[in-house]
């Protein structure tokens, strides 16, 4: 369902302003990521290069933005250790912010720009929990490698600071993937859809209920309408009626 668009690299599947919350943040076993073509030893390297300041031959690093690329009275700045000063300092601080993003080349210049632009650490219900923000993202492999790296950030400052890791917030501003893996992609989706939706007891499958709210739709067949119910934790907040789907399209964008 994403929108279709050709970019200078090829034709690409989007969608924009895409937010993920993983509430236990944990590694997936060997075994696990190698069925669906991926690597835990790739991604512990990339936890580990993710976290250091040095630059090699590639125009940006997370790590060397993080800690090495920006300088404050001609010294390198390394964020996260100020992250971890703010917070022992004020554990309820709303200043553990860090921006990727140099305006003062990045916008000029327009390439080797980071994708990662900013994180936001937050002590929220007893536990550090992290926002990331993204300019744009290959969903078929950059989100997850990405992911395993914003846990080992997060791991490194809650160590510091003496806090448990909460969730991990990600927000993609363009997410997409190339024509060429769409099929690659659904499958992947589809199996892992399948396995989170069985019951390993009873076998049976599991509704999968949004946080925010669910739409139940059902046909009353005495007034000959579509019905879509809003639900808001068991309780039912709105109720729309229309004739045609597109009625209740207009109803709900609204």
């Amino acid at each position: 369902f994403g929108y279709t668009t050709q970019l200078r690299k090829g034709r690409r599947i989007e969608l924009q302003n895409v937010k993920v919350i993983i509430e236990t943040p944990l590694e997936e076993s060997e075994e696990g990521l190698k069925e669906y073509g991926f690597a835990l030893s790739h991604f512990k390297d990339y936890q580990q290069r993710i976290l250091s300041p040095e630059l090699a031959e590639q125009s940006y690093t997370y790590g060397h933005r993080l800690r090495g690329y920006f300088c404050y009275q001609d010294k390198p700045v390394d964020s996260l250790a100020i992250v971890v000063q703010r917070l022992k300092a004020d554990p309820e601080s709303r200043h553990a912010y860090v921006s990727l993003w140099d305006n003062s080349r990045d916008l000029p210049e327009g390439q080797g720009c980071p994708c990662l632009v900013s994180l936001f650490f937050r002590y929220f219900d007893d536990r550090l929990t992290l926002t990331a923000t993204f300019r744009t993202h290959n969903a078929m492999d950059a989100w997850l490698e990405n992911v395993y790296g914003l846990l080992a950030i997060q791991r490194y400052v809650a160590s510091q600071v003496n806090m448990q890791p909460g969730a991990i917030t990600v927000f993609s501003h363009s997410i997409s993937v190339s024509g060429e893996v769409l099929e690659r992609a659904k499958m992947i989706a589809g199996r892992k859809e399948t396995e989170e939706m069985i019951d390993a007891q009873t076998r049976k499958r599991i509704p999968r209920y949004d946080y925010h709210g669910n739409f139940a739709v059902t046909v009353d067949l005495e007034t000959q309408e579509l019905v879509v119910q809003q639900s808001y934790q068991g309780a039912v907040i709105m109720e729309y009626r229309g004739k045609t789907a597109e009625e209740l399209e207009q109803q709900l964008a609204r």
